[in-house]
C-alpha cells in the first residue's frame, strides 16, 4: 500500500500479466514447432521463472500487493479512512511508519512534515493527559462543597469565611465558596503556568474582586511565606497528595499552621498514584500518629473503580 494508490498497483498487476502472457507465448511456439527437445523446454521454462518470480518479489516487497489481488488480477483500495488513521497515528506517536509508507520523494517530504508539526503536539497532549485525575478531583470538591450547601442546606457554611485552595488549584472551588458568601479567598499553585492558565482567567471570567483574592504560587516552602501565619476557616485541596510520601510532613504541618482552630480541610485524592509513592494510607497514618485532626471519609467513588477515588474532612482533634 501506498500513496500513489490503485495506479501504481494496477500498473504491477498488468507486468505480472504481461510476463505470464509471454510464458503462454513462448509455449505455444514450441508446442507449434513441435519441439521436442527437453533442454528446449527447460531453458524456456527457466527463463520465464526466473522473470516471474522477479517481477513478483518486487510487487510484494516494494508495491505491497498480495497474493488474493495477483490472483484475481484486481488491485483494491486500502488505503481508507481509516489506514490512513492508523498511519497517522504511527508517526505522530514516534512508532514510525510499517506497512502504509510513502514511496514518493514528495511523500516522504510531506511525511516528514507532518512528523515535526505532530510528534511535538502528540508529547504535548499526552502529557496533558497527566492532569485528568486532577481534574476529575476538582470535580469532586465542587460536587462536595455543593452538596453542602444545597443538599445538607447548610447555606451558611461559606458565609464570612475566609478561603485557601491549595492542591490541584484551578479557582473554581474558590469561585464557588465566594458566590455562596465567603469574605476572602487565597490559592497557591505549584508553578506560575498552572497560575496563568487557571487561576487567572477563572477569577476573571468570574469577576471576583481583586482586593478580595490572593494568588501565589511555587513550593512548599514559598506557601509557609504565602500565609504568613494567617488561618482560614476552610481549606480546600483538591488532589493533595498527589505528591512523594516526602512531602507528607510538610504538607501536615502547613495544614496545622494555615487551618484556624475550629476550621475545616476538605481534600481530594487517589487512594493512590501511578507515577508517585503517595498514598491516602500513608497520608492518613501520619495523621494519627500526629494526633491534631481528626480525618473523617465525606465520600468515596465506587470500590469497582480500579484507583478509588475519595474526599475526606480535616478538623482539629480535640484530645
Amino acid at each position: 500500500m501506498n500513496f500513489n494508490g490503485l495506479k501504481i498497483s494496477n500498473f504491477q498487476l498488468k507486468l505480472i500479466y504481461t510476463r505470464q502472457n509471454e510464458f503462454v507465448d513462448d509455449l505455444i511456439r514450441l508446442a507449434a514447432g513441435n519441439e521436442t527437445k527437453r533442454y528446449e523446454w527447460e531453458t524456456l521454462a527457466e527463463r520465464h521463472m526466473h522473470n516471474m518470480s522477479d517481477q513478483l518479489f518486487v510487487a510484494f516487497e516494494k508495491y505491497f500487493l498480495t497474493s488474493n489481488e495477483v490472483k484475481k488480477n484486481a488491485a483494491t483500495e486500502t488505503w481508507t479512512f481509516s489506514s490512513s488513521i492508523f498511519f497517522a497515528v504511527t508517526v505522530v506517536t514516534t512508532i514510525g511508519y510499517g506497512n502504509p509508507v510513502p514511496v514518493t520523494n514528495i511523500g516522504r517530504i510531506w511525511c516528514i512534515l507532518f512528523s515535526l508539526l505532530g510528534i511535538p503536539l502528540t508529547l504535548v497532549t499526552i502529557a496533558d493527559l497527566d492532569h485528568h485525575d486532577d481534574w476529575e478531583g476538582v470535580n469532586t470538591i465542587c460536587h462536595i462543597i455543593d452538596n453542602i450547601v444545597n443538599v445538607e442546606m447548610e447555606t451558611d457554611f461559606f458565609d464570612g469565611k475566609s478561603v485557601l485552595e491549595i492542591g490541584f488549584v484551578t479557582g473554581l472551588p474558590s469561585v464557588y465558596a465566594f458566590e455562596n458568601g465567603a469574605d476572602e479567598i487565597a490559592m497557591h499553585t505549584i508553578d506560575k503556568t498552572s497560575l496563568e492558565l487557571y487561576c487567572r482567567p477563572t477569577l476573571k471570567r468570574n469577576t471576583i474582586p481583586l482586593n478580595k483574592t490572593k494568588v501565589s504560587c511555587g513550593t512548599m516552602e514559598e506557601l509557609r511565606k504565602f500565609l504568613g501565619g494567617k488561618k482560614y476557616d476552610i481549606i480546600l485541596a483538591p488532589d493533595l497528595l498527589n505528591r512523594s510520601e516526602a512531602e507528607f510532613d510538610v504538607i501536615h504541618e502547613i495544614l496545622h499552621e494555615g487551618l484556624s482552630y475550629d476550621g475545616i480541610c476538605l481534600f481530594s485524592c487517589r487512594t493512590h498514584y501511578p507515577n508517585v509513592d503517595g498514598s491516602l494510607n500513608a497520608f492518613l497514618q501520619l495523621v494519627k500518629r500526629r494526633r491534631e485532626f481528626e480525618p473523617i471519609e465525606r465520600w468515596s467513588s465506587p470500590k469497582t473503580d480500579i484507583i478509588q477515588q475519595k474526599v475526606f474532612q480535616l478538623t482539629r482533634s480535640l484530645f
